[in-house]
Formats: C-alpha cells, structure tokens, sequence
C-alpha cells in the first residue's frame, strides 16, 4: 500500500501538462493543477515555478477518500467516507460522521453527527446510529470479523460497540452502553457492559422509530 498527498496547486503561470494523476485547468494568466504532490512538485521544480499556492486536500493518507456523487444518498457537509465504502439507496451520513474503508451502510439508514462507523463494518437497512456512537472496525487492532448491525436497530447516543459483535434484527441499543456480546434480536440492551433489559415492545418501536421526513425531503 501507498501512502498519498493530494493537493491543489494555483499558479499563475500557463502550464501545458501531460503527466499521469495530475489534472490541469488553465485560466486566464494561471493555472489550477489537482493531484499528487509529488508529482506537481516535480513539475513544478522542471519548470522552475515558484510563484504558486497549495492547499492540501489530504496528508500521507494510506486510503483515499472519494467523491460520492450519488443523488441516492446524502452525505453532510463535514462528514467522512472513505475508499470502498458501499453507500445503499437512501443512506445518510451527517456532519463529522466517518464511516471507514470498507463499511456497508443499509437503504435509509443514517449515521447520526459524530459516529464512526469502523472499517468493513456491516449495517442493515432503516438503522439508526446515532450521535457520537463508535462502532469498532477490523484493521487496528486487527479482528477476524466486522461489526454486523442487522436491519431495523437502533443505536443509542455515545455507545460503543466492540469488534465482531453481532446485534440482531430490530434491537435497541440504550445510550452509553458498552456492547461486548451479541445481541438478540428484538431486544433492548443498557449499561457498562450492555446487558438484557426487555423484550422490545410496540412502545419502545415507536420512542425509535425513524423520521421519514428526513429521509424523503425533495432533492
């Protein structure tokens, strides 16, 4: 694996450029150059410019973090999605959130302001995670198998949940807890570490039922 620095690089000379993972748009007496530093510096050293301005998009980063520009999803200003990362119709990720290289999120489920959703993790359809939540992913440290969120769950704030938990279909997951074994399904867990409390009932359905207007909204 490589690590990358990505940039964009304004000059005010015209550049005429053929180079592998460098973009050139000239404009009037300047240029904006978009891709790797090491090779702009190059060609920017080669013809010897020194008049220019950088802003750094990322640093040594071992993964990249592409553009999703799907009308399907929404993705929050200040939010996070790296490399690899599946996306599902209808899946929103809010401000600051991160979801990591690797990570499934289902249809219409959204990840609330400051979670993190940890590589190759696995979250089903119409779930809730929300704010502040961590979700433990696969690569540091390493771990044989990916959190696995079945459709229907609902996530309460600032929880955390350990590598290769599994929480079944429709569970509640009560704010703060510490997830350190499965979860059935249709049940709600709470405490340090999370433990059974009850069966989920129709009333706790409806106190976590998601918000479809937010998901709905006109585009």
């Amino acid at each position: 694996m490589k690590k990358s620095t990505w940039v964009k690089c304004y000059t005010n000379q015209p550049i005429e450029v053929e180079m592998d993972k460098i973009h050139c748009f000239r404009f009037q007496n300047g240029s904006l150059l978009i891709g790797e530093y090491s090779k702009i510096n190059i060609l920017l050293k080669e013809m010897n410019i020194t008049d220019y301005y950088l802003e750094v998009d990322y640093y040594n980063a071992l993964f990249a973090y592409p553009h999703y520009l799907n009308p399907d999803v929404r993705i929050e200003k200040g939010a996070v999605v790296r490399e690899g990362v599946t996306l599902k119709k209808g899946a929103i990720i809010l401000m600051n959130a991160t979801v990591n290289k690797g990570a499934t999120i289902g249809q219409n489920t959204m990840v609330d302001m400051n979670a993190v959703v940890g590589s190759n993790a696995i979250i089903g359809d119409n779930v809730h995670v929300s704010a502040g939540v961590v979700i433990a992913g696969v690569l540091e440290p390493l771990a044989s198998s990916p959190v696995v969120i079945e459709d229907d769950c609902f996530i309460g704030a600032g929880s955390v949940i350990l590598s290769g938990i599994h929480i079944g279909k429709g569970a509640i997951v009560g704010a703060g807890s510490i997830v350190t074994k499965d979860v059935m399904p249709n049940t709600l867990v709470y405490g340090n570490p999370a433990r059974l409390i009850a069966k989920v009932n129709e009333e706790l359905r409806q106190k976590t039922a998601l918000n479809w207007d937010l998901r709905e909204a006109d585009s």
